[in-house]
């Protein structure tokens, strides 16, 4: 549904309670009636008795430009798997590394710049050893891995090992580094 008529929808609903609360003089039954909580209910009357119907609508502006966001090419994939070969979300990471050669292992970093995954480890000590090369020499790095791996080793075989995340700009003067230790 477009997300026009839905916030429409919403609030033709917030409306129809709170008449409905009006008309029967209970607030109580309306919120019970159309089953919504007791806070929210509130909310709404005291955001309606300020601002009118402009208080009820939805304000919360979404992230259009958040630093992990995929593109829709890359969401449609994604959809595509999820209903043709009803695959869980780390089947589908692996999927479109594999084949598509879409890495979701990249992460911005605060300032913007792009970090890659350009090193993996198979346990998180030397990933950390290598991170703290890095480090003494300056460059910053973040390591990345989900398992048990320092718990239970036993668990960490089917894992994608832990991974060194640099900055984009500094992968070449990391890679010499870890080349020549």
């Amino acid at each position: 549904m477009n997300q026009e008529l839905i916030d429409l929808l919403v609030l033709r609903k917030k409306l129809i309670v709170l008449e409905y609360a009006r008309l029967c003089g209970s607030a109580n039954m309306a919120y019970r009636e159309f089953d919504i909580a007791k806070t929210s209910f509130y909310m709404w009357k005291k955001l309606f008795l300020i601002h009118g119907e402009k208080g009820l609508i939805r304000n919360k502006q979404a992230a259009h430009n958040h630093p992990r966001k995929l593109s829709k090419d890359v969401i449609e994939q994604i959809l595509d798997l999820r209903k043709r070969y009803h695959l869980g979300s780390q089947r589908i990471v692996w999927y479109l590394e594999r084949y598509h050669g879409i890495d979701r292992s990249q992460t911005k970093h605060q300032d913007g710049t792009l970090r890659i995954s350009f090193q993996t480890f198979n346990d998180r000590p030397q990933a950390e050893l290598a991170k703290g090369l890095l480090e003494k020499n300056g460059i910053g790095s973040v390591t990345s891995a989900d398992n048990c791996s320092s718990y239970r080793p036993h668990l960490s075989l089917g894992s994608n090992g832990v991974h060194l995340l640099v900055k984009e700009n500094d992968v070449e003067k990391a890679k010499d580094i870890l080349n020549t230790k």
